[in-house]
């Protein structure tokens, strides 16, 4: 499939719109998402700096 600079823009764009939503709505979630996998508040803090170290290179 090859993409044009229309739909490739599209896409960027719609990945860039998107990450705040998916970090707005894992926050709140964290406290529940520690105790359901059974580790602590601090590993479950670390997937968020993992999510922002990786976003840049999505983008």
């Amino acid at each position: 499939m090859i993409l044009d600079a229309r739909r490739a823009a599209l896409l960027v764009a719609a990945n860039t719109a998107l990450a705040p939503f998916a970090i707005d709505a894992y926050l709140p979630a964290m406290p529940a998402l520690a105790e359901a996998v059974g580790e602590s508040i601090h590993h479950t803090e670390l997937s968020i700096s993992l999510f922002l170290l990786g976003l840049p290179s999505g983008n």
